[in-house]
């Protein structure tokens, strides 16, 4: 879910629906989790870090 910055109004409605729609929060919830664990798994962060220091010596 994006909310535009400084839109009270799209804050407000962006609650409303995760308080409204069970069906919603539970499939933004799924997502997210997913989301995490795919992009901070410790054997993705590892590779990532390598790859930094590499590109780093390649300077």
């Amino acid at each position: 879910m994006i909310i535009p910055v400084k839109n009270t109004n799209a804050i407000y409605n962006a609650m409303k629906k995760m308080m409204e729609e069970e069906d919603f929060r539970n499939n933004l919830q799924q997502n997210s989790r997913q989301m995490i664990v795919s992009r901070y798994e410790q054997q993705v962060v590892w590779e990532a870090i390598l790859a930094e220091y590499k590109s780093l010596g390649n300077v």
